[in-house]
């Protein structure tokens, strides 16, 4: 994957770079280091095989991206390790009306209940 992008530094010249990464987060990273460190993104664009996006650059911002990512993916994976039984709470047939959903918001220790509403 490639990262190109455009930075000005603290002198106020602006300069094109592109880097090969194989890790998103270490990229992303990267970028938000650059950042942290007074140059400043104004333009950034992620490209793998032939599809690309423009990233934004305000979310650069001197934090790390990895460690909330790595967060993300491990509570993904206990998520997918839970036996169905445990990863939804049945409804009472007419305990939710066509407008509402509910659904629980994962804990180990306690089940929450969130309520999304869907438009008709």
């Amino acid at each position: 994957m490639l990262l190109a992008f455009t930075a000005i530094d603290e002198y106020g010249h602006s300069r094109d770079f592109s880097w090969w990464f194989t890790s998103l987060e270490f990229a992303l990273d990267v970028m938000s280091s650059l950042s942290a460190k007074g140059k400043q993104i104004v333009k950034a664009e992620l490209i793998d095989n032939d599809r690309s996006i423009q990233l934004p650059v305000d979310g650069f911002d001197g934090k790390l991206f990895s460690t909330p990512i790595k967060q993300l993916e491990n509570e993904w994976q206990q998520l997918l390790k839970a036996p169905v039984s445990q990863r939804y709470i049945p409804v009472e047939p007419g305990a939710v009306s066509a407008g509402d959903f509910y659904f629980p918001l994962f804990d180990e220790q306690a089940w929450d209940m969130a309520t999304v509403k869907f438009e008709d």
